[in-house]
C-alpha cells in the first residue's frame, strides 16, 4: 500500500509502499507527483516502514531516515532486530 510512511521537509517528500515482501520509498520534488528517486528494500526487512526527514549532517538539504523494522542482525544473530539507513538528500 502506497504511503505506509509519510515525511516531508522544505520542498521534498517521501512515501513508502509495501511491493510484494519488500518496501520501496518514492522521494519527490513539490507537488510533481513523479518520483526523483525511488529507494528499494530488500530481504522482506520491512524496509520504510518509519520515515523521517532532517538535515542531519547541517549541509541545507533535507536527509531521510528510513526504517526497517525486520532487519535481522547476522552476528550475534537477532532476528526481526531492524536498522534505521540515512539517506544523504544532497544525493538525491
Amino acid at each position: 500500500a502506497f504511503g505506509t510512511a509519510l515525511a516531508a521537509s522544505n520542498n521534498r517528500w517521501a512515501a513508502s509502499a509495501k511491493t510484494n515482501a519488500d518496501g520501496v520509498v518514492s522521494v519527490f520534488a513539490g507537488l510533481n507527483s513523479t518520483p526523483i528517486v525511488v529507494l528499494p528494500g530488500a530481504n522482506s526487512e520491512g524496509y520504510g516502514s518509519a520515515l523521517g526527514m532532517i538535515d542531519f549532517n547541517i549541509d541545507g538539504v533535507a536527509d531521510i531516515a528510513i526504517g526497517a523494522r525486520l532487519f535481522d542482525v547476522i552476528s550475534p544473530p537477532l532476528k526481526d532486530a531492524g536498522r534505521v539507513e540515512v539517506v544523504n538528500g544532497a544525493g538525491l
